[in-house]
């Protein structure tokens, strides 16, 4: 079965060369190019391709949001970030907003190529220099375990909520009580001095 791959970038050589790449191996078709993310949410869910090349920096909308929107309407939609601009924060982002793959540029046609069937079987694909942001980001969050001080069950909603898990789904990870869980919140949000979600991982990454 063909690979279909959608590319989203604001600049028009760069669609036209990673195009060209695209069409260079005999797997691959292209589902569709759009030069701005508002253009991406209308037409993506429409199109549906397996993979999408997603340019991190665009005017008007990110790439990150565009992600976060089309996550919402296409779950199981494989996202690759692309950016000539790395940035620890950026690539901590778009993964918790449901992207799968983060590309910095300059990449080969191999390792584009690697990276959308890596992304397309639901496996991570990763740049060298994201894979060491993140494990530096682990080993902050590591830090910050002894500095706050929390529980070994706080360690582990912390995580999930990094992992952008539900109530519903911490307590079965957990194996706990729904209740218990918001118990948790309650206390981790109180030792974190915050009052949401999102909040609590930023601050406990150090990001705000």
């Amino acid at each position: 079965m063909p690979i279909r791959i959608s590319i989203v970038d604001d600049d028009e050589n760069v669609l036209d060369s990673i195009k060209l790449i695209l069409e260079s191996v005999k797997d691959f078709v292209c589902a569709g190019c759009y030069r701005s993310a508002w253009g991406a949410v209308a037409g993506i869910p429409v199109s549906r391709p397996d993979v999408v090349l997603m340019d991190v920096r665009m005017p008007g909308m990110s790439g990150i949001e565009c992600t976060q929107r089309l996550k919402s309407v296409l779950p199981s939609l494989g996202v690759i970030m692309v950016t000539g601009f790395p940035n620890k924060q950026v690539m901590i982002e778009s993964l918790m907003v449901g992207a799968t793959g983060y590309l910095e540029k300059p990449f080969s046609p191999a390792h584009l190529e690697n990276a959308i069937r890596a992304v397309s079987q639901k496996s991570v694909a990763l740049s060298p220099g994201a894979i060491q942001d993140l494990v530096e980001t682990l080993n902050q969050f590591h830090r910050q375990t002894k500095k706050i001080e929390l529980t070994s069950r706080e360690r582990q909603i912390m995580a999930c909520l990094f992992l952008r898990k539900s109530d519903k789904e911490i307590a079965e990870d957990l194996r706990i009580e729904p209740s218990t869980v918001h118990v948790h919140l309650h206390h981790l949000y109180a030792k974190l001095k915050v009052h949401a979600r999102d909040e609590a991982v930023q601050k406990y990454l150090g990001a705000v």
